[in-house]
């Protein structure tokens, strides 16, 4: 009975009670018993808890043992989501993509090889300033000197590695601005042998139409200067053995001016720039028999019939 009545009290339920020596009952809301209670002598167990219970209009803030409990679930449950939390932001980094240094460049571009050069001396600047820490390290006895050793090979072939890669990196940068040129100068000779072919077949009559062909003539010089200035090279094969790189035989014929396997008629006029050729030039190559004697003409004098 007194374990009930203290569990009915600390919750503030009315009981049934039946009265002592009587036979009727009467319902009453009970009260935490006291130390006076005839049915104990001695403060229930639950008393201190029940009054803040009672007085408070939330129950889980009132009692203690409760809020801790939910404090408890609580913090359990944060240390739950912290690592789910972590796991998140570290997969959100690395699908996070690294801005690309070579980003809109084409590989064999001038500007792709620059870029590359430029990082590869950055680290190139960093080994070296590793280096030297190193050393400093190793004369303060900090690192022993076989992995300094071993360090400093690393670094010996990196450099080495290094310039290589500068030598090659120069070669194709030189090799890119060769064929950069080398499709434009294509473009300008096609041009020139407009010009060329113009002035051959324009025939002033009059005072005006060689004033407007003296003009154009000025033009194609211009143009013929500025293709020189490029180090474009005109292919002269009249009497040259044929070259398959530098000519481009069309036919076949007898001659008895050149010998067999040499050029004896040049058709169109090739151009080359350096050792590449931009143009090679359209001829006739010799099937012989060749002059009588074994001598030929001299190339100014074929050059002049022509």
């Amino acid at each position: 009975r007194e374990g009930g009545a203290t569990a009915l009290a600390l919750l503030g339920l009315s009981a049934l009670v039946l009265l002592p020596g009587s036979s009727s009952f009467s319902i009453s809301p009970l009260a935490p018993p006291s130390s006076t209670s005839p049915l104990s002598t001695r403060a229930p167990p639950f008393a201190a808890l029940g009054a803040p219970l009672l007085r408070s209009p939330h129950q889980t803030q009132g009692f203690p043992v409760l809020r801790m409990a939910e404090e408890g679930k609580e913090s359990k449950e944060e240390e739950e989501a912290a690592p789910e939390a972590a796991a998140e932001e570290a997969a959100a980094e690395e699908e996070a993509p690294e801005e690309d240094p070579f980003a809109g460049l084409a590989l064999d571009s001038p500007e792709f090889l620059k870029r590359k050069i430029e990082i590869l001396e950055k680290e190139l600047s960093d080994a070296q300033a590793d280096t030297a820490s190193l050393d400093d390290l190793v004369k303060r006895n900090i690192l022993k000197t076989s992995s300094a050793a071993e360090l400093k090979d690393t670094y010996i072939r990196l450099a080495a590695d290094f310039e290589n890669f500068r030598r090659r990196s120069a070669t194709d940068l030189t090799n890119a601005k060769n064929a950069a040129l080398t499709s434009v100068l294509k473009d300008m000779v096609t041009v020139l042998d407009n010009f060329e072919l113009a002035a051959a077949n324009v025939k002033p009559e009059t005072d005006k139409e060689e004033s407007i062909k003296s003009s154009y003539d000025a033009l194609g010089k211009q143009l013929t200067n500025s293709l020189t200035k490029l180090g474009v090279v005109a292919i002269d094969p009249l009497g040259e053995e044929f070259n398959p790189m530098l000519h481009d035989a069309i036919q076949q014929a007898e001659s008895t001016e050149y010998a067999e396997g040499k050029v004896c008629q040049a058709l169109q006029r090739g151009y080359k720039v350096g050792e590449q050729t931009l143009r090679a030039a359209v001829v006739v190559v010799s099937a012989g028999p060749g002059p009588e004697g074994g001598e030929e003409p001299a190339k100014e004098e074929a050059a002049a019939e022509e």
